[in-house]
């Protein structure tokens, strides 16, 4: 398990507190024995490869080995594993409330990212809420900004980096550049579907069942 892990320069890749040169130590760690070191190992990565919402250049790179995690045999417990679909929900989409509609049925009415050129209304309980979710801008958005990452990652810059990078840029391309990693790991995550439709279906736990139903639901 976890083969290829370290085929991957992550010192080189950012999170949210610098060069992501820790998250092959989290994603092992996951696998331990030892129940504290495997919660401790969740909320590490909660707070870096997402955080408040943002995901970074590591955190695309991460979602195969946790998706490997959840889908193999571990030592997980059954909360353990419906955090860990949490998360890939986190991941996908950030915070769902930045698409929610507001009273009129505006995605986005409180003002945050995500609200302009999707559709509105709200959805019934279980059911599918990937309009609100501003994939077709975000598209267009990442392939103009596929040029600025190649800079970037055809350097020498490490991850902790990054930042640096992002915020000599003019603020429309910091938006272009933002959106290459949020495209990067939504797929990622979207690539794990046929997964989460299994545990959806199949895992005796009906609360990991929701919870992959809640993920699949901003899922295109």
């Amino acid at each position: 398990m976890l083969d290829g892990l370290d085929d991957i320069s992550w010192r080189r890749l950012s999170h949210a507190y610098g060069s992501a040169s820790d998250v092959p130590g989290h994603l092992r760690a996951l696998l331990s024995d030892d129940e504290g070191v495997r919660r401790m190992a969740l909320w590490q990565l909660g707070g870096s490869i997402v955080h408040q919402g943002s995901r970074y250049q590591a955190s695309s790179y991460a979602v195969p080995f946790l998706l490997e995690i959840l889908a193999g045999p571990s030592p997980l417990t059954g909360s353990e594993r419906v955090r860990l679909v949490e998360l890939l929900g986190e991941l996908a989409i950030g915070d769902p409330s930045f698409y929610a509609p507001d009273e009129s049925g505006t995605p986005g009415g409180s003002g945050t990212p995500g609200g302009s050129g999707t559709s509105g209304g709200s959805e019934a309980p279980g059911g599918s809420v990937a309009g609100l979710f501003p994939l077709a801008e975000i598209r267009a958005e990442a392939a103009e900004g596929q040029a600025l990452m190649a800079a970037f990652e055809a350097g020498t810059w490490d991850g902790d980096e990054f930042e640096h990078y992002l915020f000599g840029l003019e603020e429309p391309d910091q938006e272009r550049l933002g959106s290459v990693l949020l495209l990067r790991v939504y797929e990622a995550v979207q690539a794990g579907r046929p997964l989460l439709e299994r545990l959806r279906e199949h895992d005796p736990d009906p609360r990991l069942r929701e919870a992959a139903v809640e993920v699949l639901r901003w899922l295109h």
